[in-house]
């Protein structure tokens, strides 16, 4: 049987895959992909972008009216934690991409790093907003 998905279950999802997001812009994968393999960093880049952004969507499907005002006030304070933990992964981002172009444009042989073209691409430039 299918279980609904509640107000609390979408705050505890988007909350760990915010630190799964958190914890990868933090550490060594991080690290280790941007000085051996810009593209798939990018690709990573995108692809959780993607995933929480399509999380995210679900708020809307979820049932506030049901909710007490005593948990809406609940929920409104976790939502905007969630919120500035989002602005933050989103400048986290934004910095790795500026010493991406910093660092990798400014090489005379553009032929190694094509994956510049990808980031300033109107496409790619989207899933960051």
């Amino acid at each position: 049987m299918d279980k609904e998905l509640t107000i609390d279950d979408w705050l505890e999802i988007y909350k760990k895959v915010q630190d799964e997001d958190i914890a990868f812009l933090t550490g060594e994968e991080l690290k280790d992909l941007f000085f051996s393999d810009p593209p798939n960093l990018l690709l990573e880049l995108k692809n959780r972008g993607q995933r929480r952004r399509a999380i995210f969507q679900f708020l809307q499907y979820l049932k506030f009216s049901e909710l007490s005002e005593e948990k809406l006030e609940e929920v409104h304070k976790q939502l905007t934690f969630l919120v500035a933990r989002e602005k933050t992964i989103h400048e986290m981002v934004y910095k790795i991409l500026d010493l991406m172009e910093e660092i990798w444009a400014g090489k005379k042989d553009h032929q190694k790093a094509p994956f510049l073209e990808e980031i300033n691409s109107s496409e790619n430039s989207k899933i960051l907003h």
